[in-house]
């Protein structure tokens, strides 16, 4: 059998926490997988060893033909990933959104375009292509985080809960996208706690619990495993849902449930529509009014229920190649500071305001001496105070994109391994020599003048542009070891 995605005994563990106790996949080709499973099962951590964002403990596991822990790179060429959350720039366009994943897959910049137009018309986002993506509905962005999955046409896709948080029309949409890709041929693993979403998408399904495969199969044998039927009924009030459980108890074929909210009782039974009647005549003779009732197939919720006693809902890369990619994520970072009203201040008004403080407040408040000389004194210092703080915002702009799931967008790419902070801190000289263009113009407006040669002045720009990179790869660290904005911000005043 050609398997587009094989597992055999993955294990991970966190301390003493074991998230994956030895999970077995096998999917073929062109087949769509459903990992259905409660929060905390263990399907969101299943796909991240599979992507190559978490190295398991023990096991292998090899993907479009490709061992995972051999050669990671060469399986993020071909796969395509959408996490739960939508992992979107909300200050990119949707089209540089597509655009900056494509650059990022080296496709090249006319193969993105072209390909980025492609999918925003195929998933119905022409008309807001243009429009900064923080500006989108929750389906809107959805659609988004998909199609961004789907710049490099891969031969793997895996959607981890693409529905959670959409309202019911926009898990249907999502629904007819994700069935228009896999009657494309795409092999698809899909990780959900909605059964009727597996239920209609899935070839097949496992179900995972406390990090165990504990059941395997197509939607219909595992019903069948259930076996016979439920019969359900809704009594007219809550004080008679005790005895209706007593007497459907002599009926059943497992446990009896009851809802005191909605007052329905669920039992599972064999005999078709006799043991019906049989349960409508004792009721009546023991007083239970019904309002409605009925038999039905047994649904994947029973096969949850059954199985685990709880609803589903409880590579090396190029010098070139890396200065690319780096170069790719500072242009982003730096469309950011352009859209961003705050950012532009900070890196344009402020450094203005800083100098004419410091000269005709502070300076202007000298009594004796010569405020002239106190001014070209304080402006370079100012001067490097405030480049080392813009140098700290370095940070919390990590930390936001690890909350916001972009960072794991990021590394399900075939892109280099450096490149976020590489990107991130090349963005930082750029507003560094931005801010220091401004307050030099601005203090040589208000009389400050340059007491050395060229050079000498050059160099010393320079340092402090050295200096304060130093500091934007610190503070770097801080946002990925310490993903809390909040956090790091407060670690920013520490450094200063």
């Amino acid at each position: 059998m050609d398997l587009a995605i094989e597992a055999h005994g993955l294990v991970k563990r966190y301390k003493s926490f074991t998230a994956l106790g030895g999970v077995d996949l096998a999917v073929p080709r062109g087949t769509v997988l459903g990992l259905l499973g409660p929060n905390g099962a263990g399907k969101t951590t299943t796909v991240r060893c599979l992507t190559t964002l978490l190295q398991p403990d023990a096991g292998s596991a090899r993907v479009a033909g490709i061992d995972v822990l051999a050669d990671p790179g060469g399986v993020r060429e071909r796969i395509g990933l959408s996490g739960q959350y939508s992992a979107v720039d909300e200050y990119l366009t949707g089209m540089e959104n597509l655009v900056m994943v494509g650059r990022l897959y080296h496709l090249g910049g006319t193969r993105s375009r072209d390909r980025a137009r492609e999918l925003l018309k195929q998933f119905g986002l022409e008309e807001a292509a243009g429009k900064p993506a923080k500006a989108y509905s929750g389906g809107m962005r959805r659609r988004l985080d998909l199609a961004a999955a789907l710049v490099a046409e891969p031969e793997v896709l895996f959607l981890d809960e693409p529905t959670t948080g959409l309202d019911p029309q926009g898990r249907i949409d999502i629904w007819e996208l994700i069935g228009s890709l896999v009657a494309g041929g795409t092999t698809l693993l899909l990780t959900t706690q909605y059964l009727e979403e597996a239920d209609r998408l899935a070839d097949e399904i496992v179900v995972i619990d406390h990090g165990l495969v504990i059941a395997q199969g197509t939607a219909d044998a595992l019903k069948a495993q259930v076996g016979g039927e439920r019969l359900e009924l809704t009594v007219s009030s809550p004080d008679q849902l005790d005895t209706a459980v007593s007497v459907l108890g002599g009926l059943a074929a497992g446990p009896v449930t009851a809802d005191a909210h909605s007052r329905g009782v669920v039992a599972p039974v064999t005999g078709g529509a006799g043991v019906l009647v049989e349960a409508l005549r004792r009721l009546d003779a023991a007083g239970v009014t019904v309002d409605d009732v009925g038999l039905r197939r047994p649904t994947l919720d029973d096969v949850f229920l059954s199985l685990t006693g709880h609803d589903a809902r409880g590579g090396e890369v190029s010098v070139l190649s890396s200065l690319g990619d780096g170069l790719v994520v500072a242009q982003r970072n730096l469309i950011k500071i352009r859209r961003v009203p705050e950012l532009l201040v900070f890196t344009t008004l402020s450094p203005i305001m800083f100098v004419l403080l410091f000269a005709y407040v502070f300076g202007g408040a000298i009594s004796g001496g010569d405020p002239q000389q106190y001014r070209e004194f304080l402006i370079a210092g100012i001067f490097a105070q405030t480049v080392i703080f813009g140098a700290t915002t370095t940070g919390a702009g990590l930390a936001d994109d690890v909350q916001k799931g972009i960072i794991d967008r990021f590394r399900s790419l075939p892109m280099s391994r450096t490149a976020v902070l590489t990107g991130r801190t090349l963005s930082d000289v750029v507003n560094n020599v931005i801010v220091l263009v401004v307050m030099t113009l601005t203090g040589l407006l208000v009389g400050w003048r340059i007491r050395s040669s060229f050079l000498d002045a050059l160099a010393g720009y320079l340092v402090l542009l050295v200096f304060a990179y130093a500091i934007s790869w610190v503070m770097a660290f801080v946002g990925l070891l310490v993903p809390s904005v909040e956090v790091v911000n407060q670690a920013s005043f520490i450094v200063i």
